[in-house]
């Protein structure tokens, strides 16, 4: 893309630049008596209608095709056409009248009005003049005489120019290299702008995604925005740059047939979510990609346009990405951009993938994880960030303190970095995603007392196969892996680290000193069990027997109705 600072596109005012490619024209001269009548005739390959009430039809050589005549005048006469399939931006007419003529002359397409010097119709003398009409529509021409005098109506010639027409943004990509032509969008082809900056407008329909790009500098009328309709046609150059599609404005460009309208009701536009194999048919759209890894993705992210929320991500860092597809010929790049409270960069943390810590803190970071917390039992939780639940969001425990071989965890009031946790969540969360935390440079810790340690991981861990390490599992029970083939736990997790030869967990309520285990669980002997009869809730709370709803019996559940 280029690096000038150049203003963008802007409403009303006209964007010049270089023309390296001709519209086409059609072209007729009448050089003979070639109406007869109101009829239709093939002028040049394209069928002409004239419809008109005089009675008579000649040539003069220097004036053109007659129609009517002092003693049968034609008071209107109108020549059309609907053989010109283009975009029409202008069209000459060489017309006159006899001496003593009282008639004007007028342009329409599509039934909308050209104007020659802004005026919509001109007064025709009686010497043969051009006159150039100019405007921008698809559709019929009408070439209209009307007079109030009583003579002759000529026209020589007649000089139409129009550019290929296209209605759609793939479309106008697929035309042939700096190929001129006009992009039109109905209400149907949903034309929105996604993003908008001091030099570019990209904009987004059914089809696809460009970047509209001028190279002057104009004062703004009303600067394009994000969000906003468009709906109408625009004429520009079809160009490749550096990989990025463009339409450039050339000396035909202007916004004056564009109808540009801020949404009502209809969803915001939102960035495309895309696979990382899907960029090249995404180039200018403003797309999403997850799961990148930096060093490694063969997307790079380019703060272009210096946008908010982002900072370059550390090596080694996953992360998802938002913002224009912004290639730099065979490098794939995603320029940055923040709108509609979408953050362009949310570091990944999946506990099925290894998790790259910073070499220093990251301030008000997005982090994303793919972890999911039941409310059905306590999980053991680790995180390289702090934050914090409300009360009734969650229940948390950290490791306390150890008696005997009893491992006591307390309440805990928040999540602060690379401590473990036991947490058990009123509902179950499903990869939650954290807002303006810190991610910390903090590795995950291991809490020792005594001999018994909770141990915190980020990344995926292969634990040891000797009873040593014990993972909190089905029942909220403790077990230990018997092989290297089932041994690997999943990050963002903790296990124990224990003596051979079993541990105990106890789980603390709020009143630490005074309150007995809510649940003990055990190992001994590779059997795992409670040391009690008594019934726990799914919080590990001993609840009676007159208890409703499902509870935990000797490592069993129940449903009491």
């Amino acid at each position: 893309m280029r690096k000038t600072n150049l203003l963008l596109l802007l409403i009303g005012f006209l964007l010049i630049g270089s023309l390296t490619a001709k519209a086409a024209e059609y072209e007729y001269t009448f050089t003979a008596t070639t109406f007869h009548n109101s009829e239709t005739l093939a002028l040049n390959d394209v069928e002409w209608t004239l419809v008109n009430n005089g009675n008579y039809y000649g040539y003069d050589g220097t004036k053109g095709q007659q129609i009517g005549s002092g003693a049968n005048p034609a008071t209107s006469a109108i020549l059309s056409t609907s053989g010109i399939t283009g975009y029409i931006t202008s069209i000459t007419i060489n017309v006159s009248g006899a001496n003593g003529t009282n008639a004007t002359f007028a342009v329409s397409v599509n039934d909308k009005p050209f104007t020659c010097s802004g005026e919509t119709s001109v007064s025709l003398t009686n010497s043969a003049t051009a006159y150039t009409f100019t405007g921008g529509q698809q559709g019929e021409i009408k070439l209209s005489f009307a007079q109030t005098s009583s003579v002759a109506l000529y026209i020589k010639s007649i000089n139409v120019t129009y550019f290929p027409l296209v209605t759609s943004i793939a479309a106008f990509k697929s035309l042939t290299a700096e190929t001129e032509a006009a992009l039109s969008f109905s209400d149907a082809a949903n034309a929105r702008i996604t993003f908008v900056n001091d030099k570019e407008v990209f904009l987004r329909d059914n089809t696809g995604a460009i970047c509209l790009y001028n190279n002057n500098v104009f004062t703004p009328s009303r600067p394009w925005a994000y969000n906003q309709h468009v709906a109408g046609s625009i004429i520009g150059k079809n160009t490749v740059d550096n990989g990025m599609p463009e339409m450039v404005a050339t000396a035909n460009t202007n916004t004056d047939n564009l109808v540009i309208a801020d949404r009502v009701s209809e969803d915001m536009v939102m960035p495309k979510e895309i696979d990382a194999s899907a960029y090249d048919a995404n180039l200018a759209d403003w797309v999403k990609v997850e799961n990148l890894v930096k060093g490694t993705s063969n997307i790079e992210a380019y703060d272009k346009y210096s946008s908010a929320c982002f900072q370059m991500p550390h090596n080694g860092a996953r992360y998802d990405l938002s913002g224009i597809a912004v290639p730099n010929n065979s490098t794939k790049q995603i320029a940055p951009i923040y709108q509609n409270s979408v953050r362009p960069l949310v570091y990944v943390i999946d506990e099925n993938e290894t998790f790259v810590s910073p070499a220093s803190d990251i301030q008000n970071a997005t982090v994303r994880l793919v972890r999911t917390l039941s409310s059905e039992y306590w999980n053991t939780f680790a995180v390289p960030f702090n934050f914090s639940f409300d009360e009734t969001e969650a229940l948390i425990r950290e490791y306390d303190n150890i008696s005997g071989t009893t491992m006591l965890f307390k309440e805990a009031e928040s999540i602060e970095a690379g401590k473990p946790y036991l947490i058990i969540p009123d509902e179950t969360i499903a990869n939650p995603v954290f807002y303006d935390v810190t991610l910390s440079a903090t590795p995950a810790q291991t809490v020792t007392h005594g001999a018994y340690s909770f141990v915190a991981i980020y990344s995926p861990y292969a634990m040891a196969t000797d009873q040593t390490e014990l993972y909190l599992g089905d029942g909220d029970l403790l077990y230990y892996p018997v092989d290297n083939t089932s041994n690997t736990m999943r990050g963002m997790r903790a296990f124990y680290r224990v003596p051979i030869g079993g541990a105990k967990v106890a789980i603390y309520g709020e009143d630490y000193e005074e309150e007995e285990t809510d649940g003990i669980r055990s190992i001994e002997n590779s059997e795992l069990r409670i040391d009690n009869y008594d019934y726990y809730n799914l919080a590990g709370q001993r609840v009676g027997k007159d208890y409703k709803g499902i509870v935990i019996k000797n490592g069993k559940k129940y449903i009491i109705k």
